[in-house]
């Protein structure tokens, strides 16, 4: 996650906004061989502050094992440091699902 908080000047008053970017990746750890026959591939991501979704539909193999979702949600909503993040992933007829968390120290 992304943050960037911007104060500018609108009609002589000082205005803030705080802009957020999610960035998802998923890589696929075996061979890129094995993705050669794959068809569609959706992946999302959500928490509490919102989620992005990705669907992709394939004529050709993928030509790389990761997939990249690049997302925003602005005006404030940010991932905290103990947020659960929710992942699904669906590819041709199978489906998982699992879940995010920070590593404690």
């Amino acid at each position: 996650m992304i943050g960037t908080k911007v104060l500018e000047e609108q009609n002589g008053r000082t205005t803030y906004t705080d802009k957020n970017s999610d960035d998802f990746a998923i890589t696929y750890k075996g061979p890129l061989e094995d993705l050669s026959s794959l068809q569609s591939l959706e992946y999302s991501f959500s928490h509490s502050a919102g989620g992005v979704s990705t669907l992709e539909d394939y004529d050709r193999p993928p030509v790389e094992a990761t997939f990249e979702s690049i997302g925003g949600i602005k005006d404030g909503m940010k991932i905290s440091r103990n947020e659960v993040i929710h992942v699904h992933v669906m590819w041709d007829d199978a489906e998982e699902s699992f879940e995010l968390r920070r590593a404690s120290k």
